[in-house]
């Protein structure tokens, strides 16, 4: 089903982190536009190099789903302060982070961290 989506955005490569049952799973779809080189992949993080070719412009991004349990999310906090200490690139994290800064903003039953 990725390859279909990705196909019909007329994007030509792909990485994918399969889910676990319903939970988390990731995908970054990009075009030759841009190299992009995976440095680093789980359940809840792909790290990713990208260097823009036309421009030689360079960054790191991080793609991630951090998981909904507290530690869970403070051990990703973790690796990516260590995966980060080696960078010397420009750098964004970007995905969602299951963080809850304000009570009002939580929905259900369990009180927010």
């Amino acid at each position: 089903m990725v390859d279909q989506v990705r196909k019909r955005l007329q994007y030509d490569y792909s990485i994918i982190v399969n889910p676990m049952g319903i939970w988390g799973g990731l995908i970054l779809i990009w075009d030759e536009e841009v190299k992009v080189e995976v440095e680093f992949s789980s359940r809840e993080i792909i790290d990713v190099m990208c260097k823009d070719i036309n421009s030689g412009i360079a960054m790191r991004i991080y793609f991630l789903h951090a998981s909904t349990n507290f530690q869970e999310r403070l051990r990703l906090w973790q690796t990516l302060h260590s995966i980060n200490l080696s960078n010397n690139l420009p750098w964004i994290y970007i995905g969602d982070f299951n963080e809850v800064p304000y009570e009002w903003e939580k929905v259900g039953r369990r009180e927010a961290y």
